[in-house]
């Protein structure tokens, strides 16, 4: 790890500032997540299969301070709009609201099964969590979390098999919306507003599992971008029927890995595993138009 890191610094020598490291985890990350913008400033929280989210300056990378409580792996650490409160999702079959400003959890919430993600809906008010369960939960923050259970169930389905389907990411659209993508490659869009669980659309991005997905409102309009087996998709996020572009990729997402719209749609940062590479965490990376 140390040659990487002096390899990648070697790299940016040259080319200006480095990056900024940010040491202390003892295992893989599994997802980063940028605060919005605070009176504050921007903050940082990773989440990591050594159990510990860290929450930091996003600045100057300095560390802030660790949510301490998990019993497994933590999949999934994301922060509200003004950064106050935080999200995780664990190995441990919960997941877990945190005060981001005292460090203090606020409510456990038991599932039954690994959450794999968990996100906020813009105002804060309503939290989700989706995994292998195989099921979306919506919780009201305001209501008070865990005191009455999950406000709403969603989408829980069955494979070929009769085991449920996992849910591996969820995000919340500015309209309000749940945009949840599965590992049978589909993605469905949930409206808690209305009664029923049914999705008001669901997109087939082939057979693949889904493995990141992401919103944008960029040149290109709100655009969903998800990764699935070589291919990013880039789906019209106002129509949900329509995809706008199919990108193949130099890096597969079978088993992990990402992707981001510049916000002008002319370019793609992919990241996942090397075609023909060594198993889980084989480094890859590419970039494609998108416009």
């Amino acid at each position: 790890m140390a040659a990487a890191l002096q390899e990648l610094l070697s790299e940016h020598s040259s080319k200006g500032p480095p990056p900024i490291v940010c040491p202390g985890h003892t295992r893989p990350l599994a997802e980063v997540s940028f605060s919005p913008e605070t009176p504050d400033g921007y903050f940082l929280v990773s989440a990591c299969l050594d159990g510990q989210p860290m929450l930091r300056d996003a600045t100057t990378g300095d560390w802030i301070g660790t949510f301490a409580g998990h019993k497994g792996a933590v999949w999934s650490a994301k922060l509200c709009s003004e950064a106050r409160l935080c999200a995780t999702g664990s190995g441990d079959f919960s997941a877990k609201v945190w005060d981001a400003v005292t460090g203090n959890c606020l409510a456990t919430l038991d599932h039954r099964h690994v959450v794999k993600c968990v996100d906020f809906s813009s105002d804060r008010r309503l939290l989700a969590t989706v995994g292998k369960e195989g099921a979306a939960r919506v919780f009201d923050v305001e209501a008070g979390l865990g005191a009455s259970g999950p406000e709403r169930l969603f989408g829980a389905r069955d494979d070929a098999d009769g085991r449920k389907v996992t849910v591996n990411k969820c995000a919340w659209t500015e309209a309000g919306l749940l945009v949840c993508g599965a590992a049978d490659g589909k993605v469905s869009v949930l409206d808690p507003r209305v009664d029923g669980d049914d999705p008001i659309a669901i997109i087939d991005v082939g057979k693949d599992a889904v493995m990141d997905l992401e919103l944008t409102n960029g040149a290109l309009g709100p655009t969903l971008t998800v990764c699935s087996g070589e291919q990013v998709h880039l789906v019209d996020a106002v129509r949900w029927t329509s995809t706008k572009k199919v990108i193949d990729c130099p890096v597969h997402f079978r088993e992990e890995g990402g992707a981001s719209l510049r916000a002008d749609g002319k370019e793609i940062v992919v990241g996942g595993g090397r075609h023909g590479g060594g198993g889980p965490g084989a480094p890859g990376g590419g970039g494609g138009g998108g416009g």
